[in-house]
This record gives C-alpha cells, structure tokens and sequence, in this order.
C-alpha cells in the first residue's frame, strides 16, 4: 500500500482505514478543546482505566 507516493507497510495499513482515520480524527478534536485527562502517575492512570471498565466517567 502507498499513501501519499510512500510505501506504508503492511503491519501498518489499519491506521489507514476509514474507522481509524475516523478515531484519530476524534481524538485530535478532544485534544484540541482541552477534553482528556492528565494524571500524576502510572497507578492513577491505571486506576481510571480500571474505574471505566465499571461503567464510571
């Protein structure tokens, strides 16, 4: 696959499909109206991973 006259491997190729241009889209939009989270360390971090697996925000 080329994207843009360069050869893109092929383990790489999903970033290039529609849904995740669609999710880094998204992403980048969240990004830029300051909506995600920041947190002091890794433990925190996993806390509030672990915390939406519950169904909290």
């Amino acid at each position: 696959m080329k994207r843009n006259g360069v050869e893109i491997p092929q383990s790489q190729e999903y970033f290039w499909t529609k849904e995740w241009q669609e999710r880094i889209k998204a992403s980048e939009e969240d990004l830029a109206k300051g909506d995600y989270k920041t947190f002091k360390t890794k433990e925190d971090a996993l806390a509030h991973l672990d915390s939406l697996k519950d169904g909290e925000r």
